[in-house]
């Protein structure tokens, strides 16, 4: 017992002692930045003396005197190199010095949303140009990120590949005749079993794997008897409120004005409180488009416009019945969605339809998928901002360096101070793009 009692002692005195060297230790630390959370200042300390010597070869690419953009100088006499798509008319390149001038020349490779500038300054400071194929998955390279002062650090992460352009976004939601429930549908109980069960439209497809067991057991008894069609009706309000994501719409006062139909205000008003976001609300679609769906004109009907998207800066609103596409007749969302996907972002599209009793037609021009409809991809929805313009290069290098949009025509270095690739993409949450140094040179040549 006693010969313990030492062994005790010496215990407790180390816990104590590191107990409060610890909290002491914790005390003196500094705030921590958010720059040094994302790469520590030692770390970084090192890495910018690695960097120091490229720092006079990184500009800023200036649009009505506020940075969009890097740009990375290519020769002594005045050549520098940037992403083309992010800059208008009132260009600017600002030097590691802070004197800004305006390039002479602009020739860009839409392909590759590549830009080769000229300035008139002399004796600059350009790149060393290294062998991209000498860069493996898992090397440490560096890059310029905000501006041409600082720089964050990553690894090589894919082998270099070509990335395939996405096809244009529209920006709208569509609904047509086949896509929700008819009121008649509530009311013929025996039509709506046999349209569920034959897969008539696919909406009948849908419900046929998403409605609940019970409705499924009900739907199997004799439908012809009142109390089995009582108690299917039943049964199928509460199901149809939980496969309804537009009931928030409703409740936004999106449908302030429209004469809704008892059936589609007993779902609503539903004490049942869970929504599954999967599908959309048909019900409410009929009560607030069922003029034009019983006028029999084919095309999609457009249930909301997507803020800033391409159809919004084209006046596009929410009713619009879309009929042609380029003189091409659109038989529903489906059809207008095959006939947009075989254009491409920036091209512009004529479309025609109807507003009311109103024909109109209008010039479009396609945005980026991606930057329209971000939450369709769960990475860029946790990215933050990512580049417009990320798709449809010859050839890239991915590395995971997190830089924003406008660090974009940045140089790629390796730790020898050479660079592999000029950053033309941020990508999504864990990927930027850069254009191979070699296609770089090539693209050079090509716009001299």
């Amino acid at each position: 017992m006693n010969a313990c009692f030492p062994l005790k002692r010496i215990l407790f005195v180390i816990i104590v002692t590191l107990t409060f060297g610890f909290k002491c230790s914790a005390a003196e630390l500094p705030h921590i930045s958010r720059s040094d959370r994302l790469n520590g200042w030692k770390t970084l300390r090192d890495f910018e003396e690695l960097f120091k010597d490229r720092k006079a070869s990184v500009v800023e690419i200036l649009e009505n005197g506020n940075q969009i953009g890097l740009g990375t100088v290519v020769s002594d006499d005045g050549y520098i190199v940037t992403k083309a798509s992010e800059f208008g008319e009132s260009l600017e390149v600002r030097l590691f010095d802070y004197s800004k001038h305006v390039p002479a020349v602009v020739s860009v490779d839409i392909k590759n949303d590549f830009a080769l500038l000229k300035i008139d300054v002399k004796d600059l400071n350009p790149v060393e140009w290294s062998d991209p194929s000498i860069a493996k998955m898992g090397e440490w390279v560096m890059s310029p990120h905000e501006d041409e002062t600082q720089v964050r650090i990553g690894v090589i992460s894919a082998t270099s590949r070509p990335v395939y352009e996405q096809p244009g976004a529209l920006g709208v939601k569509l609904v047509d005749g086949n896509e929700f429930l008819m009121e008649d549908d509530l009311l013929d109980v025996l039509g709506l079993v046999n349209k569920i069960n034959s897969g008539v439209r696919p909406i009948d497809k849908w419900l046929k794997n998403e409605l609940s067991d019970t409705l499924k057991s009900i739907m199997k008894e004799d439908l012809t008897e009142n109390s089995n069609k009582a108690s299917f009706r039943d049964a199928l309000l509460p199901d149809l409120n939980s496969l309804i994501f537009e009931r928030s719409f409703y409740q936004e006062d999106r449908f302030n004005g429209i004469d809704l139909n008892p059936e589609t205000t007993k779902v609503i008003s539903s004490e049942r409180r869970s929504i599954r976001r999967s599908v959309l609300n048909r019900m409410l679609l009929v009560d607030a488009y069922g003029s034009e769906l019983a006028s029999g004109k084919k095309g999609a009907i457009i249930f909301e416009v997507i803020k800033d998207s391409a159809a919004d800066k084209a006046g596009l609103n929410a009713g619009d019945l879309i009929l042609s596409l380029e003189s091409s007749d659109v038989n529903g969302s489906t059809d207008l969605t095959r006939q947009v996907k075989q254009h491409k972002a920036g091209d512009t599209i004529r479309l025609t339809g109807t507003r009311g009793s109103e024909e109109w037609e209008k010039q479009v021009t396609l945005g980026y998928f991606d930057s329209t409809f971000p939450d369709q991809d769960v990475n860029i929805a946790l990215s933050g901002e990512i580049s417009d313009r990320r798709t449809g290069f010859d050839e890239v290098i991915q590395h995971d360096i997190p830089l924003p949009p406008k660090a974009m025509g940045g140089p790629l270095v390796t730790l020898d101070g050479k660079v592999i690739g000029i950053n033309i993409a941020r990508y999504d949450r864990v990927a930027t793009f850069a254009l191979p140094s070699s296609l770089v040179k090539t693209l050079i040549e090509k716009l001299k």
